[in-house]
Parts: C-alpha cells; sequence; structure tokens
C-alpha cells in the first residue's frame, strides 16, 4: 500500500524554540523510511534552527528571504518524490501522518490530502482550543474540500508542478489560491486521520486580531490570480458588511441616528451568521462573540486595506 516516496518540505526562520520537536515528529513516523525524507527550506536564520535542522534532516537548503510562497517552491523544486508535504516548523506530526493520508492517493482522481491541525490539550487555553475547533472540519471522516492550509497540506508533485505551485506574489492565502487551482486537476481531500499539531496558535484575542490581520493579506488579491470562486463569497462579503457596519457606527455622530442603526444591523447580521455556525462546533455561544468579533474586525480592516491599493495603487498589498 504505502508504495509512494515522499518529501517533507518545512520552511523555517528563526524556528529554534518549535523546530526540534516538529522534527523529532517525523522521525516517529510510521511510514518506511526507505520511502521518506525530509528537507528544511531556511530563509536566513539566526539563531539555531539550522543546527538544529543539520541533525534531522536529509538537506538544509538557503533560501533568500522573500514570500513564504517562494520558499515552499524552492523547497518543493529540489524533490523527486511523488508527493510533496508541506508543514511548518511549529507543526507536530502523529505518527499516522502518512499512513493515514497517502492511501489516498491510490485514487488517481486525488492531487492533494490533509487537515486543518489540532492543538495539544494540555498544551492550549480555551481561545487556542476554541479557534482549533472552528477552523477544523466537524466531519470524522474523509470528505472533498476546496483547500487545505499549508501548514499541513500534502499534494501530488506533478499536480503541484502543473499548475506552478505556489503564488510567490501572494504575501499569504497562498494556500487557499493553490486549492482552487488544483481543483481544475482533481480532489483535494481533507483526511482527518491526517493529524498535525499546531504549537503556535493564538493564546490571546490580541494574538488573534495580529494573526488574522496577517493572514486574510491577499485574500482579495488571490480572486484575480485564481479566478472568482461562489465558494469564497462569504469570506469576501461578509467580514466587508462587518467592517461596513463599523465604520458607519463610527460615522453617526455626524450623519445621523439612521446611520447608527444601519451600522448595528449589519454587525449584528454578520455575528451572528458566523456564530450561529461555530456553535454547532463549540457550543459556547457567548464566548463565540467575542472570537467572532475579534475575527471578523482583522478580517474587515485586511478587506479594504486590498481594496484601497487595488484601486488606488491597481496593485495587491505587499
Amino acid at each position: 500500500m504505502y508504495n509512494l516516496s515522499v518529501t517533507v518540505v518545512i520552511p523555517a526562520l528563526n524556528e529554534e524554540n518549535f523546530l526540534e520537536r516538529c522534527l523529532a515528529s517525523l522521525k516517529h513516523l510510521e511510514y518506511p523510511s526507505e520511502l521518506l525524507k525530509v528537507i528544511v527550506a531556511d530563509n536566513g536564520s539566526e539563531d539555531r534552527t539550522r543546527e538544529i535542522a543539520r541533525q534531522y534532516t536529509d538537506a538544509v537548503i538557503n533560501v533568500p528571504r522573500k514570500s513564504i510562497a517562494h520558499t515552499r517552491n524552492v523547497g518543493a523544486a529540489e524533490t523527486t518524490s511523488d508527493i510533496i508535504a508541506f508543514i511548518d516548523a511549529d507543526i507536530i506530526v502523529h505518527p499516522n501522518w502518512l499512513t493515514n493520508a497517502i492511501p489516498h492517493f491510490q485514487n488517481e482522481d486525488v492531487v492533494a490530502v490533509g487537515s486543518y491541525p489540532d492543538v495539544i490539550q494540555e498544551e492550549s487555553n480555551q481561545l487556542q482550543q476554541t479557534w482549533s475547533k472552528l477552523c477544523r472540519s466537524s466531519s470524522k471522516k474523509p470528505v472533498p474540500v476546496d483547500w487545505l492550509p499549508s501548514a499541513n497540506l500534502i499534494v501530488r508533485r506533478s499536480a503541484f508542478n502543473q499548475v506552478n505551485g505556489f503564488n510567490e506574489n501572494l504575501i499569504t492565502c497562498e494556500d487557499s489560491d493553490l486549492g482552487y487551482r488544483l481543483q481544475a486537476l482533481g480532489k483535494i481531500i481533507n483526511a482527518p486521520g491526517a493529524l498535525v499539531y499546531h504549537l503556535r496558535e493564538p493564546k490571546t484575542f490580541f494574538e488573534l486580531f495580529k494573526k488574522e490581520v496577517w493572514h486574510s493579506n491577499g485574500n482579495l488579491s488571490g480572486v484575480f490570480n485564481h479566478g472568482f470562486k461562489l465558494t469564497e463569497l462569504p469570506s469576501l462579503v461578509l467580514p466587508a458588511l462587518f467592517g461596513a457596519g463599523i465604520m458607519a457606527c463610527m460615522a453617526a455622530p455626524f450623519l445621523g441616528k439612521t446611520v447608527l442603526i444601519v451600522g448595528f444591523i449589519s454587525i449584528a447580521i454578520t455575528l451572528c451568521l458566523y456564530v450561529g455556525k461555530g456553535r454547532k462546533k463549540v457550543g459556547n455561544t457567548g464566548y463565540l462573540f467575542y472570537v467572532f468579533f475579534v475575527y471578523l474586525a482583522a478580517r474587515s480592516i485586511s478587506f479594504y486595506r486590498d481594496l484601497f491599493h487595488l484601486i488606488i495603487f491597481k496593485k495587491s498589498w505587499r
């Protein structure tokens, strides 16, 4: 069954606090060692990252510091395996990660497999556990999806090369952009059994806010690269509606009570839609209002920033 060679590609920049746990977990994989290689693509780390990487990996390559998409592409270019598995340096893989993922590639229609990372319960707080549950699929069975996060993305190398890999012009959202382009070639499978753990989920609401502002860079720009997909509409429209509601409330002292009411309605609609969907996974409705208020505020800032740059400068934000 396990006749496909796999190369794990890990981008890294000053990751000495996490990389050793990541690489050590790969040593415990229940997958034939002769079919497995590990490459760390280093962005010029100034700590012990490269020293740690050399102890565990088959190759450590130096990559000029550009976008994370560029780093992953350079690492992928060094592979000759059937499968490329992308993870981040702050990820720990479950021993059955590949043994549960690789069999899906026996179906020639499948081009990518993975899942959203979980957290280690005893090392995480309420926000981290809540956010992880919200992001992960509620299905315990493998299901087709539009895209998978690049923190845990296992892709057929021939398909990856056929779509020219990650879009290096995107700061983030390179994983969703890749997924939408891969869909033209075959199925992308969210497989809960392909389990990994994220060591660096945001611990506070402020950290979540900063992460989502950064993570949504390129969300709007990516549409112009892979073409508009109907499934992207909520992630574009709802943050925009929420942001418009916030701006309306701020402008209400100057524009009147009607604007204030419209603003509150816009905010309430978006929050209720997100909370209504999220409570099926988490159940703590009150806490979810805080979580999604922070999330939508961050996403709306990125949306209007990207929109401003696209209109004024005719290019996405860099």
